[in-house]
């Protein structure tokens, strides 16, 4: 959406929000909101690889509003980062850094995916919410020729969201993205992965991504949700996207290593296995042919989950990143 001449990308709405100031980046539209679970929606208000986008004309400040916790940012002009910064609760001014040889280089700035006069401002948190205030100075959103041709969906639980990720471009979802010269739309949602129906709604009638992928579902999984059910919710999920979406590649990825895998209890027992949970999705994909099946152990080395071993690390994000990347490439060359 673009509001104040600004892309707001991976953002469904500006909502004002009681007793706040400005206007919250929410990642779904209020009318998906309303659909989806409560604590869906409450994820959704987070700012994960949330961007702001524009063109500058001259000198440009940003003033926004950080709430509850604290949040990550790293401002890029195109594909060339500029500074990474960590904010606490409370206003934020931003101005464009310096980038005096980049503009001096102009057309011959080498790009990858977008055109180097592009300044993106990046977010990632896992609980802040951000409002954005104002904007002063002369600036344009960004042409259709100035952003990647493709762009990639990801859908699923805190691990998509980001958690634990150290920069908004080292979550698996911005690294897969990178690597194939894709933009990104997050919307990984931490402990709510449950595969809704108004989710899948929402995706499928979006219209605005190419390449979809869900890494589902450690959070049905370690609530009890049993295979079977488990296969059936999932089968429904995909089924919504391939009938609104025909010919789009839609990725299913298993459940990744985690401390189950080991025989570690992690409070509830689970009644079924991250085994069992595998084998449904394959066989969920078996049955829909638009649906591709990704095996989650293939993707991620055990040990470089973080400490609680569920969570990858910044060396987990970047393993899976990559190797998401080389299956989709396979899989472009192959269609």
């Amino acid at each position: 959406m673009i509001y104040q001449n600004i892309l707001f990308h991976n953002v469904g709405d500006l909502m004002p929000v009681a007793g706040r100031e400005g206007l919250l980046l929410q990642r779904l539209p209020r009318e998906a909101e309303a659909q989806v679970r409560p604590g869906t929606a409450e994820k959704c208000r987070t700012p994960a690889n949330v961007e702001l986008r524009f063109v500058p004309q001259g000198e440009v400040t940003i003033s926004l509003m950080c709430y509850e916790d604290d949040l990550q940012c790293a401002i890029y002009a195109g594909d060339y980062q500029l500074e990474e910064y960590r904010f606490q609760q409370g206003p934020i001014e931003l101005s464009i850094p310096n980038r005096e040889r980049l503009l001096e280089l102009g057309e011959r700035a080498e790009r990858r995916r977008f055109a180097p006069q592009v300044i993106r401002v990046v977010f990632f948190a896992r609980f802040s919410k951000l409002h954005f205030l104002s904007v002063h100075g002369s600036l344009r959103p960004p042409r259709r020729e100035e952003l990647p041709e493709k762009c990639y969906l990801a859908y699923g639980t805190s691990i998509t969201q980001g958690y634990n990720a150290c920069s908004p471009m080292l979550t698996y979802a911005a690294q897969a993205a990178w690597r194939m010269g894709w933009d990104l739309l997050n919307l990984g949602v931490g402990g709510q992965g449950f595969c809704e129906e108004a989710m899948a709604r929402h995706i499928a009638q979006r219209g605005d991504w190419d390449v979809f992928s869900a890494c589902i579902s450690v959070n049905m999984l370690n609530l009890g949700v049993s295979a079977e059910e488990f296969r059936n919710t999932a089968a429904r999920f995909f089924a919504i996207l391939a009938e609104s979406n025909p010919g789009k590649p839609l990725y299913a990825i298993s459940v990744l290593p985690f401390f189950a895998d080991q025989g570690v209890q992690g409070g509830a027992v689970p009644v079924s296995t991250p085994g069992e949970y595998r084998n449904a999705l394959w066989k969920v994909c078996q049955e829909n042919p638009q649906c591709k099946f990704i095996d989650g152990t293939q993707l991620l080395s055990f040990c470089n989950l973080t400490g609680d071993l569920i969570h990858p690390g910044t060396l987990g994000m970047i393993e899976i990143g990559e190797r998401l990347a080389k299956i989709f490439a396979q899989e472009e060359l192959v269609d």
